[in-house]
């Protein structure tokens, strides 16, 4: 608490000093002793002031004469925003100072990274005096949900030498996508089926009473498979809920490595006509192909092809059989090997009337079905555009 003047003026005359306490003893003029006794001579009135008298004055004197730091608001808002691209008028946040001295304003932090803070003034604020600080708002930023975080302002206000006030905003966009990205974590070595080397699913929520349709889906790769699982719709008291589940696959001869792909939506919602799903994660396997995927460029009906796949492991391996579709269209040579490194050759003239969906496509897999280092089948996916 800082001291009043009143109070200050009470504690001077605490301070105003005092002559030693000294032992007098009178005598008589035989010298004979007449009073023993103690006396406290305080100063005269007429006197000057003390040395200590004035340093006393001083210290209660810079003792009142502090800043004091007081905004004029406890917190604030930002309201509900529902796109990202949605304009937010700034907020303004006054700060006062109700002290004595020099306010000053050493730094200010906003405890999010779609505020920004910017002083509008001097920062020193003289006594009975206030500046301005603006908060301007980046939607593109903007979390899912109900977010409160803290602006500070540190100050020279030894009281409050780090003031904060909570600032809130709430972000429902009309489409969630949970969660953010397809991850997808595969073997190379599970079973071969329709979920292929592995798969992830996201879902998507749309709060409107307008029917969001996805009019086209597409994959980055064209080994990244996808499904639309289940679409539902959940009516309530304001508007309806459309649930639409997607499943990512990564087909069989996905390569063992990292996964970066992505799946496209195209929706009818305005501000969603582009839903952009990234698919992340990592395939593992017990056998490394190197190309996992053989793609063929510039491919003409009639045209014979070749190419080396390169097999290898920890531990020897071994090839039971392989088998291509089409009725064997695809040549293997090498299988016989055995070892830690095996090269397939693969060769194939592609017949003038090859045909299968879509028919632009050279599309094939080679199942090699593996008796070491275990007992799975590998497939390799061959496939290019048709000229």
């Amino acid at each position: 608490m800082r001291p009043v003047k009143g109070k200050c003026l009470a504690r001077l005359e605490e301070l105003r000093p005092a002559f030693p306490v000294r032992h007098r003893q009178e005598t008589s003029p035989n010298g004979q002793s007449l009073r023993t006794g103690f006396e406290q001579r305080k100063a005269c009135p007429g006197r000057s002031p003390s040395i200590s008298l004035i340093f006393g004055m001083m210290i209660c004197a810079s003792a009142s004469a502090a800043p004091q730091i007081k905004l004029d608001q406890e917190f604030i808002s930002f309201g509900t925003l529902k796109s990202k691209t949605e304009v937010m008028n700034p907020r303004i946040v006054r700060v006062q100072n109700l002290g004595d001295s020099d306010l000053v304003i050493k730094r200010i932090e906003v405890g999010c990274g779609c505020i920004k803070a910017k002083l509008l003034g001097c920062r020193n604020v003289p006594s009975a005096s206030d500046v301005t600080i603006q908060l301007d708002f980046d939607p593109s930023r903007a979390v899912v949900g109900g977010r409160t975080f803290d602006l500070v302002i540190m100050s020279n206000d030894l009281d409050t030498p780090q003031l904060s006030i909570p600032v809130v905003y709430n972000y429902e966009p009309p489409v969630v996508i949970v969660p953010k990205a397809i991850e997808i974590y595969g073997d190379t070595g599970r079973d071969n089926s329709w979920l292929g080397v592995g798969s992830g699913k996201i879902t998507i929520y749309h709060r409107s009473a307008h029917d969001l349709s996805i009019l086209d889906l597409s994959s980055s790769n064209l080994f990244l498979e996808y499904t639309v699982l289940d679409v539902k719709y959940t009516d309530t008291k304001l508007d309806t809920i459309h649930t639409i589940t997607i499943r990512g696959v990564l087909a069989p001869g996905w390569p063992i490595g990292p996964v970066d792909e992505s799946l496209t939506l195209t929706t009818n919602y305005a501000g969603y006509e582009r839903i952009v799903i990234p698919v992340r994660g990592h395939v593992v396997g017990p056998v490394r192909v190197r190309p996992g995927v053989v793609r063929l460029e510039k491919l003409k009906r009639g045209e014979t092809f070749s190419r080396d796949i390169v097999l290898s492991a920890e531990n020897d391996i071994v090839i039971d059989k392989v088998l291509s579709s089409y009725d064997n269209l695809i040549k293997v040579t090498g299988t016989g090997a055995v070892g830690k490194t095996i090269v397939l050759s693969i060769s194939a003239t592609v017949p003038a009337d090859y045909k299968n969906p879509p028919d632009d496509y050279f599309w094939e897999d080679i199942d090699i079905h593996m008796a070491k280092p275990r007992k799975y089948v590998q497939v390799i996916r061959v496939w290019g555009v048709l000229e």
